[in-house]
């Protein structure tokens, strides 16, 4: 990395260069502000509170998945944030919200020593350890970006380059994660960074799946294999159509804490019978979670339901609903009790599938992971990146 000594002050307004832009749209709309745009970067927690209400005007005008919204960014950083220092990157036009890189600096020590420093997005994969040299274990926000109207992204993508050229000793290396493919990350910033010289390493990683919706249930089910199709028919008989099996929505408010208690049971013992710990395991996603789902549920961003039998929970999924978008996001089930190899879990997916037709939702999301189920609903897939500089 270049270490140019530069002079930064956090939470202090200073204006940058314009840059020329590059495409024609996007160059005429340079042309007619009278100021440069200005940027300011936020290294406290009241700064971060203060953007809320831009923040999410901000993401209501621009092309981004929820991982981006404010509460998503704030509750991970509350959660996952300790021992790192907020570097929050804004951009304003004319006292206007109209780019954000939520960034954080994470220092990677040994006995006390710092031995470097690295510029990571809020809402990156973690480790329980923080070990150094150890990769990330698991990441519970699937895909990460700049949020930054459309207009404005070539010129703060140029802009942010020729901020990491001169950041000095403020951070030795910069990792961006879980890069959607078609996300502004990818589009804008890639060409400025490696144009001022830098070397970037760009890994394409997970495999992302989704459906892109049919008008109907009927053209779902006729799109699918016919092997496909006889489960899902036969799980939706099963639980859909016939007692005591039945499909339950966690709508109420009071069954809300149970529901998500039970989800993360079936979650766990469903993980740990294949020898892995499960996310549960660690507190902070936990309570992290716990976050997500009441400050959605207020928003009504959230899909919640599980599958009863006997009275008892059997199975559960998880997902949230924005901005046209359906993301199954968690699900658990038992497969030891009766009844489950009907596969509620399926009956689960088919009914979100279903949902999303009826809100007129134009993808379901599967997200990252190349389990079998997916490919079975669809055969469409993007793939993210990380994104590398030391």
């Amino acid at each position: 990395m270049n270490h140019t000594k530069i002079e930064t002050r956090p939470e202090i307004d200073r204006p940058v260069h314009k840059a020329k832009l590059n495409r024609d749209a996007a160059a005429r709309d340079e042309k007619t502000r009278q100021t440069p745009l200005v940027s300011r970067v936020i290294s406290n927690e009241n700064g971060f509170l203060s953007l809320r209400a831009e923040w999410n005007s901000l993401v209501d005008h621009s092309p981004v998945h929820i991982y981006q919204t404010f509460d998503w960014q704030w509750f991970w950083w509350k959660h996952y944030g300790a021992n790192n220092t907020l570097h929050i990157v804004t951009f304003r036009s004319d006292d206007r919200l109209v780019g954000i890189i939520p960034m954080f600096v994470q220092p990677y020590t040994v006995f006390g020593k710092t031995l470097y420093k690295r510029l990571r997005m809020i809402g990156c994969g973690v480790d329980s350890k923080n070990n150094v040299g150890l990769p990330s274990e698991y990441g519970p926000s699937d895909y990460l970006d700049v949020i930054v109207l459309p207009e404005y992204a070539s010129e703060i993508a140029e802009l942010f380059a020729s901020y990491v050229m001169l950041s000095g000793d403020a951070f030795d290396e910069v990792q961006f994660s879980n890069v959607p493919q078609r996300g502004f990350l990818q589009e804008y910033f890639v060409s400025p960074f490696e144009a001022k010289g830098f070397e970037l390493t760009l890994h394409s990683n997970d495999n992302c799946p989704y459906l892109s919706m049919p008008p109907s249930a009927a053209d779902f089910l006729d799109r699918l294999r016919p092997s496909t199709r006889y489960r899902v028919r036969q799980s939706k008989k099963e639980f859909i159509q016939n007692p005591p099996f039945g499909l339950e929505s966690v709508v109420y408010r009071s069954t809300l804490d149970q529901a998500f208690t039970d989800l993360m049971h079936l979650h766990q013992i469903r993980w740990n019978r294949l020898g892995y710990a499960g996310l549960f395991s660690d507190p902070r996603f936990t309570a992290f979670q716990k976050d997500v789902l009441h400050s959605f549920y207020e928003q009504g961003l959230l899909w919640f339901k599980a599958v009863r039998m006997g009275g008892i929970r059997t199975a559960a999924r998880l997902g949230f609903f924005f901005k046209g978008r359906m993301y199954d996001y968690l699900s658990g089930f038992d497969e030891t009790l009766p009844g489950a190899k009907k596969r509620p879990s399926l009956a689960l997916l088919i009914s979100m599938i279903e949902d999303a037709i009826e809100k007129d939702a134009g993808t379901v999301d599967f997200l990252r992971g190349n389990e079998a189920y997916k490919f079975e609903m669809t055969r469409e897939s993007t793939r993210n990146t990380e994104i590398f500089h030391i």
